[in-house]
């Protein structure tokens, strides 16, 4: 079969046109397809690149913040006495009792193992009624005397006497030792030993329980004495014998 020039011609074209189209799928559609996802890719990436740097502006204060944070933390757990050993303890027990003029028998002190207590949040309940009358006086009292801000004032009653219930309030566990201890002391000493510890810079040694075997201090001295020399006399300061038990709450202190 012979062709004819235009017949030569179309042939030609055609497998041109076929060459090119080949091309164009093995080739240039793969790699308008591959620059098209580079720019996706790009416009996601310059979008998370303005999300860290509007990040890493937030952060720039960061150690500073940190060093306020830890600041604070550290103010706060300076209240409490650190973790110790069962040694220590004793030995700041001891501090504690000489600075107040109380004397502990040291062979009487017993202290537990470290453990845990829970804090039991202070829950007050108030026993005072306000009714809407109360509320609605008290409001128009303030507009007489001026105060505009009780026109913002919501004047519907709310019950007061209503606690919180200690069911859903969340409970913190804590480490501590519990201490049982003798110790002799005049009136005055104990009563500045137990005000003391609300004042040291530690605040966390509480009192859980107390004995005083005599409460006059002179009734046993009295009836042991064998002659009236061995009495107390009146203007004496009478020694105070009982037992305590302490709590130390310990909070281990964070490292620099």
């Amino acid at each position: 079969m012979k062709l004819n020039y235009r017949d030569k011609v179309i042939l030609i074209v055609l497998c041109v046109l076929l060459v090119l189209i080949a091309g164009f799928m093995l080739f240039v559609k793969p790699a308008i397809d591959a620059c098209n996802t580079a720019s996706d890719t790009l416009e996601s990436k310059k979008v998370e690149l303005a999300d860290l740097k509007e990040k890493n502006k937030k952060d720039q204060n960061l150690k500073n913040e940190i060093k306020e944070i830890k600041a604070k933390t550290t103010e706060i757990t300076d209240n409490f006495y650190g973790y110790q050993a069962n040694y220590k303890v004793q030995d700041t027990l001891s501090t504690l009792f000489s600075a107040d003029g109380v004397d502990i028998d040291p062979n009487s002190i017993t202290i537990t193992p470290y453990g845990s207590t829970i804090l039991t949040p202070y829950l007050y309940v108030s026993d005072i009624i306000y009714t809407d009358i109360d509320r609605s006086i008290d409001q128009y009292d303030k507009l007489a005397a001026g105060d505009t801000t009780a026109l913002d004032e919501d004047t519907t009653a709310t019950d007061t006497t209503a606690a919180a219930d200690p069911t859903t309030l969340s409970l913190q566990a804590i480490g501590c030792y519990e201490i049982t201890c003798e110790f002799d002391s005049t009136y005055d000493g104990l009563k500045v030993f137990a005000q003391n510890l609300t004042t040291n810079r530690e605040k966390s040694m509480v009192i859980k329980s107390l004995t005083i075997d005599d409460v006059t201090g002179k009734k046993d001295a009295e009836q042991n004495a064998d002659d009236e020399d061995a009495k107390l006399d009146d203007n004496e300061t009478p020694t105070i014998h009982g037992s305590m038990t302490l709590q130390m709450i310990v909070l281990k202190k964070i490292s620099n």
